[in-house]
């Protein structure tokens, strides 16, 4: 038994070292034979290394068919989860990476966020807009609280032109993020697609003046000061419309169409 002990530090030293370098795929054959004679204490932090080292050279299939064995010696079924996830996901089964997350309450884990936003990514560079929209949808389901969530649900929502949901995941990213520009700007652009142009102003002006230098708050407070001036002009009063035009210019002054 001592002998074993000392075979397995010796593996075990030997691994770190080289991993402290990014090397991996070398490491493997220690780590498997280290894993053979391991005992209760040592089992654990072996097949920790040997799970890394076989992320880390791709061995993707490996590391799930390794996690499986495991969990069926241990009969534990979310035993590895974050590292079967990611395996999954670099083998294009981003959805059963998702899926082995949530059944393990990963949900809030900076593992599911990354994962999630990327395969929504991949879908939409793909043009796979409803099956973004799903994944999103999904996505601030099983997360809530998750800002990045929201933002995926809002853009794919407004993609597909589903403008009542959008306005829905607007409503709560407000509620959850109140400090967050983003936000507003998507709620602004809601009104601006509703010909609100007045409330819209009203809901931006105080971000505009506490943000400045924020291009995205400043262009959609010009462009709804700009479609709300027309509209005082067709009313026939011009004063108040020159007004909101000119405080849209100290904002905005290098907007050229305000001054059109």
């Amino acid at each position: 038994k001592d002998m074993a002990s000392e075979f397995v530090m010796m593996k075990t030293e030997v691994a770190d070292e080289l991993m402290s370098s990014n090397i991996y795929q070398e490491v493997i054959p220690n780590l498997e034979s280290a894993l053979v004679f391991a005992d209760e204490y040592t089992k654990g932090p072996v097949t920790n290394r040997l799970i890394l080292c076989y992320l880390n050279t791709n061995k993707n299939a490996r590391t799930v068919s390794f996690i499986d064995s495991i969990r069926i010696a241990n009969n534990d079924n979310v035993i590895y989860s974050e590292q079967k996830a990611e395996a999954l996901h670099k083998m294009n089964k981003s959805e059963e990476a998702i899926t082995e997350l949530e059944k393990a309450g990963r949900n809030n884990s900076e593992t599911y966020e990354r994962i999630s936003s990327e395969y929504i990514k991949r879908l939409n560079e793909q043009g796979a807009t409803g099956k973004a929209y799903a994944i999103s949808k999904n996505w601030v389901e099983k997360a809530p609280q998750s800002q990045l969530g929201l933002i995926y649900a809002i853009s794919t929502s407004d993609a597909l032109n589903k403008y009542n949901e959008s306005d829905y995941y607007i409503s709560k990213g407000k509620t959850l993020y109140p400090e967050e520009p983003y936000f507003v700007i998507k709620e602004a652009a809601s009104m601006y697609r509703n010909k609100e142009y007045d409330a819209g102003m009203d809901t931006l002006r105080a971000w505009v003046e506490s943000y400045p230098k924020n291009n995205e708050l400043v262009s959609s407070y010009s462009a709804h000061a700009d479609m709300r001036a027309q509209e005082l002009l067709k009313e026939n009063k011009p004063d108040e419309a020159l007004d909101i035009i000119k405080y849209a210019l100290e904002l905005d002054k290098t907007n050229q169409e305000l001054l059109l």
